[in-house]
């Protein structure tokens, strides 16, 4: 898979998940991100 570019479903801002993370969100079974690592950060905090 490709470096793919998302808009954040809370800030609306974009975000890049590069090659490296799809395949480690594959490797752990979970779906990419739909948040910027900002706004993730701020929900985890």
């Amino acid at each position: 898979m490709n470096q793919e570019t998302k808009k954040c479903q809370n800030c609306k801002k974009d975000f890049v998940i590069e090659t490296d993370d799809f395949t480690f969100y594959e490797k752990m079974g979970v779906q990419p991100p739909v948040s910027c690592p900002d706004c993730r950060f701020k929900i985890r905090a």
